[in-house]
């Protein structure tokens, strides 16, 4: 699969990230068990390989089945420049340094997408299959209007460094 769940701890407070065995890094910052379910629903869809996973995750600290949590730090790129952390450096970079949270899309509200066309929000639908949410959007200068809909995460996704695929409209 090339990615794998872990689970971090630190004093009383425990996260989760999604780690990819590609860049020997996480693709996501550190989570609370209710928002790392919440964003593998929404990636994913839940299923009962999600609970096999997680319950391998609450066992080992890690879902892989080859790796193993004490192997993530002798081996990853996860600091700048592919650098090695530590746990703790880990949890600074992928937790304490994370971004506050940026808001989801509402009906009638104005994003503009990285390559500068402006779109309204028509609505946030979900998937009837999998659950995820997708967001209903269109060019509002274009006729007959033409619809998109494109997930929840990869709304919020980070397509360059410091660069949201949209941003809301705040003028």
């Amino acid at each position: 699969m090339g990615r794998f769940i872990v689970k971090m701890k630190r004093d009383e407070e425990v996260r989760y990230c999604e780690w990819s065995t590609i860049v020997d890094a996480p693709v996501t910052y550190l989570m609370s068990l209710e928002e790392f379910t919440d964003y593998y629903r929404e990636e994913y869809g839940i299923d009962a390989a999600f609970e096999q996973r997680m319950a391998r995750v609450e066992a080992t600290g890690v879902s892989s089945h080859v790796s193993s949590y004490a192997g993530l730090w002798g081996c990853n790129r996860a600091g700048e420049d592919e650098t090695q952390l530590t746990e703790e450096q880990f949890w600074v970079e992928y937790n304490d340094n994370r971004p506050g949270p940026r808001p989801d899309p509402k009906r009638g509200d104005l994003w503009r997408h990285y390559k500068g066309t402006t779109y309204i929000i028509d609505m946030v639908a979900e998937h009837s299959e999998t659950g995820q949410t997708l967001v209903i959007y269109k060019d509002p200068n274009q006729e007959p209007a033409k619809h998109w809909a494109r997930p929840l995460s990869m709304w919020h996704e980070e397509i360059d460094d410091g660069v949201h695929r949209f941003e809301p409209v705040t003028e």
